[in-house]
């Protein structure tokens, strides 16, 4: 099961949803879905193909990971707030990390 603690992986936000992610998932031991591992294969590949959505519809802001993802964790944190988000259960703050990082995922597509 998931004893082993994880770490946070350097391109994650350094934000309080994914603080609280890694947190919860740490300390939860009965279950066997690596959330952060999960969290980070999904992130590598929306930032990449992510970072495309230029080529298509060059009129729009830029959607990397940089100037476009990691900023939306950080408007989220203040959105919903410290309690909100400490109230989430794990399964919940993987969630609003996917869509974060997922939400104009679409548009990479040609």
């Amino acid at each position: 099961m998931g004893t082993k603690k994880i770490n946070k992986p350097a391109d994650l936000p350094d934000c309080l949803i994914i603080d609280t992610l890694i947190e919860k998932s740490n300390s939860k031991n009965n279950y066997d879905f690596g959330y952060i591992a999960s969290l980070e294969e999904l992130r590598k590949k929306v930032s990449i193909e992510g970072s495309r959505i230029n080529e298509l519809f060059p009129e729009y802001t830029p959607h990397d990971e940089t100037y476009h993802l990691k900023r939306l964790f950080f408007i989220a944190d203040q959105l919903l707030g410290e309690e909100l988000i400490r109230s989430m259960n794990v399964t919940e703050l993987f969630l609003l990390s996917v869509s974060l990082y997922a939400h104009d995922w679409g548009m990479a597509v040609s």
